[in-house]
């Protein structure tokens, strides 16, 4: 575009160049872009220096060291991390990342960095440079000859690099999926623009590195959907007669989003579906006009996010954002924001592009986080806004730009900006060190909702058991919030944890009537679950939670009751065969007077696990104390030979066999059937 033309229409008093250089600003010599990014880069390592100290808390723990298929650089995890959903398992949470798996991968295996932190913090941060890098690209295109200098791409850079509300995605080693993902939109979109000046072979590359980068957004998290919109927002800002011409980058966005689709589709659709998550997204199960009503609550606490990046949480679930409705202010102030933005945009359009670019694309990227079309998985979640926080960061460089007389006035304005976000952003990454700080902190900023306290409770009763009277309102609050909610849309975990406070400090009545909400809660899932997948044409059985029954077994024991506790441990170690189970029901009937049925259920136990040694000491101990002249020892071991002990092993085989089959371990139940012929 001529310079005749961004004069045309013009306002010189509003919309006044930075500088009177009128030479695009993409042309000049990579060593002066590579000293601008110095800027950017340095603010961002330093507001980010501390967080190398932050662990594997939050996901991290579940998705890195509890996934062994990131654990080996082996042909079976890659095939299981394409293969399978982004969580692993025969469940699906509808989401498939392989290519973030894959990169915990590269860092667990490839790298060595195993489970330490200190590589993933590295890998993360790196990635975060080179979006500042792609963003910075971007603008030096879209400000064009109203930038001459770059002091608006730069100011855009500097400002996206520290945001605090980024810590959720660049401190949170998971956020690496939303960081990728901007790379991909990032990238794909610099290369449609080149592509729309280049020619023959040169087009042709870039067309191609628009593939390659839309295949790596897209198969790390599925926002890169909205790349195509911002094609179409630059085609109709800046190319408005070359349609036809970019059509060929339209096919090239487009083929490997839809394939990303057709193989989700093939891969995940066949395996059991699991329940839509009330306590993540309350949206769910809201009639449309309350969840969109409070979609639009949500994207004014965005909003406020990116303006005032203050009081920032790792979890907004239920109660935290209760449903709205149209006549509340906080649904219509934002409404009417962005109502504001779009007419803006359209003024714009015409005679400030990157106006109606930036402002458009703003609400766009938006729109989807915040539930606004589609319901996603997350009422709201910081880590989503890595990607509009670039918008934001662009429009409010032009908002400043619009108050600054000289160049130097907005880079000092910035200035100012960027040593608060960054102050801000260095005392937000000490909340990740680790999960007590983490939920600490969040229990201050989403104090209704529950899964920050059960998360808090949790972890103080695993490390600081000693704080009784904060684990006591943890669990109180937790118990309150979720109370609220029918069974069916409710969580037993979080009942479990308080159960095992109450029981282990002397209250098992309190703790069983916990649990038998708990198991209300697992009943109307599984029969929910079951009828959700015969709707589906999908074999889907009733289950259970082992830990439910096993803490069912445990407060029965506190209250006495040696039967129900026997028969919960034996439902927990059909759904689970662990071997403490098999232990602790011998501890069951030993108490009740029952060795015999006590040495079953250890040998039992030993057929679930031969490898359990423990076991088959209890095992020996029994027939010491209780028949010390019986045949079933031989030098101290067990003799199969003894027709006791071939008699229990016969019936414990049977037991054995059932659960395994039950849980579709058909060579173990062979190998046990081999045992007593």
């Amino acid at each position: 575009m001529s310079s005749q033309s961004w004069a045309k229409g013009a306002d010189p008093r509003r919309d006044k160049p930075i500088a009177a250089t009128p030479a695009p600003n993409h042309v000049e010599p990579w060593r002066t872009h590579a000293r601008r990014l110095l800027v950017p880069w340095t603010l961002a390592l330093l507001a980010y220096l501390n967080s190398f100290s932050a662990g594997f808390v939050y996901d991290n723990r579940v998705a890195i060291l509890d996934d062994p298929r990131v654990h080996a650089l082996t042909t079976a995890n890659l095939h299981a991390i394409w293969t399978q959903d982004t969580w692993g398992g025969g469940t699906t949470s509808g989401n498939y990342r392989p290519l973030t798996n894959s990169t915990y991968l590269l860092n667990y295996s490839v790298l060595g960095n195993g489970a330490s932190p200190f590589g993933y913090h590295c890998f993360n941060l790196l990635l975060h440079l080179a979006n500042i890098l792609l963003l910075y690209l971007c603008c030096l295109h879209l400000f064009d000859l109203r930038d001459p200098t770059g002091a608006l791409a730069l100011a855009t850079a500097a400002l996206f690099s520290v945001h605090p509300v980024l810590t959720e995605a660049v401190t949170n080693i998971v956020g690496r999926a939303d960081m990728l993902a901007a790379f991909g939109v990032l990238a794909g979109l610099l290369c449609h623009i080149r592509a729309a000046s280049a020619a023959g072979r040169a087009r042709i590359l870039w067309l191609a590195a628009l593939s390659a980068a839309v295949a790596i957004g897209i198969f790390s998290k599925e926002n890169v959907v909205v790349l195509p919109a911002a094609m179409l927002l630059y085609d109709l800002a800046y190319r408005p007669t070359a349609w036809r011409s970019s059509l060929p980058g339209y096919v090239a966005a487009c083929a490997p989003i839809a394939a990303f689709f057709l193989l989700r589709y093939f891969l995940l659709s066949p395996l059991i579906d699991r329940l839509s998550d009330l306590g993540d997204n309350p949206l769910l199960g809201a009639d449309f006009l309350a969840a969109r009503a409070t979609a639009f609550l949500v994207l004014g606490k965005y909003l406020w996010l990116l303006l005032y990046p203050i009081a920032l949480s790792a979890d907004y679930s239920y109660n935290q954002i209760p449903l709205a409705y149209w006549t509340s202010p906080a649904v219509l102030a934002p409404l009417t924001v962005c109502i504001a933005i779009a007419a803006l945009a359209l003024a714009a359009f015409r005679t400030r592009q990157y106006v109606f670019f930036f402002a458009t694309f703003f609400l766009v990227v938006l729109a989807p986080i915040a539930n606004i079309f589609l319901l996603i998985g997350t009422i709201m979640g910081e880590r989503l806004l890595y990607l509009p926080a670039m918008a934001f960061a662009a429009c409010l460089a032009i908002a400043i730009h619009q108050f600054a007389r000289h160049r130097y006035t907005l880079l000092a304005a910035v200035g100012v900006l960027c040593t608060l976000y960054a102050a801000r952003t260095f005392a937000r990454n000490r909340d990740w060190r680790d999960e007590i700080s983490l939920w600490s902190s969040a229990a201050q900023v989403s104090p209704e909702s529950y899964r920050v306290h059960d998360r808090l409770l949790y972890f103080l009763i695993l490390q600081s058991p000693q704080d009784a009277r904060a684990v006591q309102r943890e669990t109180d609050r937790t118990v309150a919030i979720l109370d609220t909610l029918p069974p069916l849309h409710a969580e037993a975990n979080p009942y479990i944890n308080a159960a095992f406070w109450y029981r282990t400090h002397g209250d098992p009545r309190r703790a069983l009537a916990l649990l038998q909400r708990a198991a209300s809660i697992v009943e109307a899932k599984s029969a929910e679950l079951v009828r959700l997948n015969r709707a589906h044409h999908k074999n889907a059985v009733a289950t259970g939670d082992p830990l439910l029954h096993a803490e069912l077994a445990r407060t029965h024991s506190a209250l006495g009751d040696r039967n129900a506790a026997a028969g919960e441990f034996q439902r927990a170690r059909q759904l689970r065969p662990d071997p403490a189970y098999s232990s602790e029901l011998a501890a069951e009937y030993r108490a009740a007077g029952d060795w015999r049925a006590a040495a079953l259920s250890l040998l039992e136990g030993l057929l679930l696990d031969p490898n359990q040694a423990a076991l088959a000491a209890q095992y020996a101990d029994l027939y010491r104390q209780n028949d010390p002249t019986s045949c079933a020892l031989s030098n101290g071991t067990l003799n199969t030979n003894c027709p006791a002990v071939h008699e229990q092993l016969c019936q414990a085989s049977r037991t054995v066999i059932q659960i395994d089959l039950a849980l579709g371990r058909t060579q173990q139940a062979a190998s046990v059937r081999d045992l007593c012929r």
